[in-house]
């Protein structure tokens, strides 16, 4: 009875972790897509201000709640329903606050956003309207995540993917409206998501605005703002080289770059996916370690390394026949996409070990990690970027390598200091 009982509950945990990788597929995977097909319709300069345009959305969103929206998981797992509403409604509200203040900033000194940002003062607004309303629809995502309803995350993410697909196509290729088409798509689809997320949380009851206290929205600030170093590093080192390049370089060469980068960013698309199911099984075991729990992460560990190490070599493969074939413009990115591959494998270990240092609340050691590590990048590519993209695309690798191996030493300790008989070996 027993061992049909664990039977029934690995094959629970099998059939959860496929069907959210699956969603998780479905949504960046057609995101993917559609970048590889806009590109047809976009000259490499239109394909470069659309990647600046992404990244500024990507630097609001590491601001908009302070990190502290992965503060909402584990409230739901140490404490009551009314506590997590209150911290819930904190939540929500902090953005509201933060995107006044930016707006603020934006207004002073709008006539320094061309420079700065190589946008339009407009365009920097919609990619703060964007970002803001994408915190909501993600928000709810992680709330249908960590209570495992599985159908209704699939049916959100997807469905919004799957729109935003289709506007995009009809913006760019019907109406003509060039990179701009992606943008008027995700506003279109991010304030429909967003209200909807507002209305299913007050219709569920979970918003209260009685009870509220500074000491919640300290409590979830200084619980998430040492993730916004942490955060702010992946934009440092994507988003900083993309405006080095731009300043070294054409505009041409930063949409050929640009291009080889989310190429090899299909691996952390992948590392993503698998970790959105994870995650949550790795919290359960280590709330209840056993003696097979060690054996347990190791032999998961070896076996997602043969994962990815497959999947990389097999995407190499795919993207060395397809890129010529179907993209001849781009074809000259190939060079560098090749030497950012060990880059997207190295990006999806970086996951694997961060879910500890996460469950141990570890956040400070993991910005300490991820942010010394961009500013080497930081500095390396503002030293080296200017003679050759290649040795560029050669300070990713590096550079996720020193994060990899420094997490690698953090989880040994944490384990070493919660795990009973913990020994030591090159992989937890």
């Amino acid at each position: 009875m027993l061992r049909l009982k664990l039977r029934l509950n690995r094959n629970s945990t099998i059939v959860k972790g496929g069907l959210f990788s699956m969603f998780s597929f479905f949504n960046k995977g057609l995101n993917f897509i559609l970048l590889i097909i806009i590109a047809n319709f976009l000259t490499p300069e239109e394909y470069g201000s659309l990647s600046l345009f992404t990244t500024l959305i990507m630097l609001f969103g590491f601001f908009m709640c302070l990190s502290g929206e992965g503060y909402m998981s584990v409230v739901f797992f140490k404490k009551t329903f009314e506590e997590f509403r209150k911290s819930l409604t904190c939540i929500c509200l902090i953005p509201c606050v933060m995107v006044v203040l930016s707006l603020l900033l934006l207004c002073v000194g709008s006539f320094i956003t061309l420079e700065l940002f190589g946008l339009k003062i407009i365009e920097v607004f919609y990619a703060l309207t964007i970002s803001f309303l994408t915190f909501y629809v993600n928000l709810y995502l992680d709330y249908n995540r960590i209570k495992e309803r599985i159908i209704a995350y699939g049916i959100i993410s997807c469905s919004f993917a799957f729109i935003n697909f289709i506007l995009t196509l009809l913006f760019i290729v019907l109406f003509n409206a060039g990179w701009h088409g992606r943008v008027y798509s995700l506003l279109f689809c991010t304030i429909i998501y967003a209200f909807f997320t507002v209305f299913v949380f007050l219709k569920n009851k979970l918003l209260t605005v009685s009870g509220l206290s500074i000491t919640t929205f300290r409590t979830i600030a200084l619980w998430g703002m040492p993730l916004i170093p942490h955060a702010t590093s992946i934009w440092i080192r994507q988003g900083c080289d993309r405006y080095i390049i731009n300043d070294s370089y054409t505009m041409y060469e930063v949409g050929i770059f640009s291009f080889a980068l989310n190429l090899a960013n299909i691996m952390n698309m992948v590392g993503m996916a698998f970790n959105s199911s994870n995650s949550i099984d790795i919290y359960k075991s280590l709330s209840n370690p056993t003696e097979t729990l060690l054996p347990k992460l190791r032999g998961y560990t070896k076996k997602m390394i043969g994962f990815y190490t497959v999947i990389s070599i097999g995407m190499m493969l795919v993207v060395s026949l397809f890129i010529p074939f179907a993209l001849p413009n781009y074809s000259n990115s190939l060079i560098y996409y090749y030497l950012l591959v060990p880059y997207g494998f190295l990006q999806c270990i970086y996951y694997l070990y961060c879910n500890y240092l996460f469950y141990y609340g570890m956040n400070k050691q993991i910005m300490k990690i991820t942010f010394s590590a961009a500013l080497i990048h930081l500095l390396l590519s503002f030293l080296l970027t200017r003679y050759s993209l290649f040795l560029t695309a050669l300070i990713y690798t590096v550079t996720q390598l020193i994060i990899v191996f420094s997490l690698r030493v953090m989880v040994g300790k944490a384990l070493n200091n919660n795990v009973n008989n913990y020994k030591p070996d090159w992989l937890l």
